[in-house]
């Protein structure tokens, strides 16, 4: 009888940590750290091994408490000798942490300068005011749409790989602290708006440039084609002057011939 009610109370006790474990899971979900951590402590002291892994993380990310990486290794360790899948991942990350130090400490004081550069460093078109031949149009044109490709390449990418919440690669997030990703997050929007306001007053003086070179290159191709037209219309004149001149001299010479008497 005293078996049965030791089982029981067995029982009753492994379904209160159950209840226990789900509700701290639900408290870390809603990142409610300060309510999780004391649920999560007591179960880990009981001997639960999940609730250990978990508690482990808290410890390892600085989840509302400083980031103690020796302690959430210690712990990662206990949960895996339990048999708890995830904490052998878990045990792994502080070493790859150690490698990828130099990409985290980048991200962390992030200054956007990769945002000028590479396919982003979009040469600055050659656009005089005005183009008087065909060749300085086209060489002219091909500049401004070489530079316009570039440009709206990078406005594009602001919606994909240059939108701040993908900016940090998924594999070396879940290497950084919380204190760490909310630093770079805040770093990465600085940035990317400093650079999307720089490279936007650029473009409109682009822009604006040339359409102005546009204009004054259409002005001067119409003045120039209107006056070839006119001394086109000059020539022909000239040409029929000229023949109508001939004719009469020649006619002039018939008419006044000896008649070789």
């Amino acid at each position: 009888m005293k078996r049965i009610l030791f089982v029981l109370m067995l029982a009753a006790c492994g379904g209160a940590a159950a209840d226990s474990l789900s509700e701290a899971k639900s408290l870390l979900a809603a990142k409610s750290y300060g309510e999780a951590f004391p649920v999560l402590r007591m179960l880990a002291d009981s001997g639960n091994a999940e609730a250990k892994l978990h508690l482990g993380r808290m410890y390892w990310y600085g989840q509302g408490l400083p980031a103690d990486r020796a302690a959430a290794d210690a712990l990662f360790a206990q949960a895996a000798a339990a048999g708890v899948g995830e904490a052998q991942d878990a045990r792994t990350l502080t070493q790859r942490r150690a490698a990828k130090m130099a990409e985290i400490t980048r991200w962390t004081a992030y200054d956007g300068a990769d945002l000028a550069a590479g396919k982003y460093a979009c040469p600055q078109p050659a656009i005089p005011e005005v183009s008087k031949t065909n060749d300085e149009i086209k060489a002219t044109t091909g500049a401004y749409q070489a530079w316009s490709s570039c440009y709206n390449g990078f406005v594009a990418d602001l919606d994909g790989p240059l939108a701040p919440a993908k900016r940090i690669p998924a594999e070396l997030a879940v290497l950084m602290s919380e204190a760490e990703q909310q630093e770079a997050e805040q770093h990465i929007h600085r940035a990317t708006e400093a650079a999307v306001g720089k490279v936007g007053a650029n473009a409109q003086a682009v822009m604006a440039r040339f359409a102005s070179w546009e204009q004054a290159t259409k002005a001067f191709a119409a003045e120039y084609n209107a006056s070839a037209e006119a001394r086109k219309k000059q020539d022909q004149i000239t040409l029929e002057t000229d023949r109508r001149l001939r004719e009469g001299y020649q006619g002039l010479i018939h008419t006044s011939a000896p008649t070789g008497k």
